[in-house]
């Protein structure tokens, strides 16, 4: 049985901000495995980056704020990501998000730094995490280039209903 969320916009604010966090985490994850060198021994895998966690939610608000149990899945999706990498059935690893913007125009470019997002196509700027999770929500909503959502169909063949209204 599947189902579908129709989120209040607050809820949507909220939900566009785990999707940052994991975003973010997920990234941190990836720096620290690139930067890691073969004579330090194994890189550090869920266990270890989760107690490592921690200490970058100690030093950001933004990200202490947000669920715990949400970055730890982006951590456990990032050791997933690098055993399917090892066993040879998937690529690396690579940066979430890579610079896609709701016009369509997709460039590393776009990518001015980790925290600001800038469209060289249509001229969009906005935080890159508010713009990758935009990005997050339009597999199930479309997003137009200033953030406002929209209803869209969905992708699969199952017949989609209106959101109850409220009695």
């Amino acid at each position: 049985m599947r189902f579908r969320l129709y989120p209040t916009p607050a809820q949507e604010d909220c939900l566009r901000g785990h999707c940052a966090q994991a975003r973010f985490v997920w990234n941190l994850a990836l720096e620290q495995a690139n930067w890691y060198r073969p004579e330090w021994g194994p890189t550090p895998g869920y266990v270890a980056q989760s107690a490592q966690l921690t200490e970058p939610r100690a030093a950001s608000g933004w990200l202490a704020a947000g669920s715990f149990t949400v970055q730890q899945q982006a951590l456990r999706d990032f050791a997933q990501a690098m055993k399917n990498w090892w066993a040879g059935t998937h690529g690396r690893p690579t940066w979430r998000q890579k610079g896609r913007h709701a016009c369509g125009h997709v460039a590393a470019e776009n990518r001015k730094s980790q925290a600001v997002f800038g469209c060289v196509a249509c001229g969009h700027v906005a935080h890159a995490d508010v713009n990758a999770a935009l990005n997050i929500l339009a597999a199930g909503r479309a997003v137009t280039a200033h953030g406002e959502a929209v209803v869209v169909a969905s992708m699969n063949c199952e017949p989609q209903h209106a959101p109850p209204t409220a009695a």
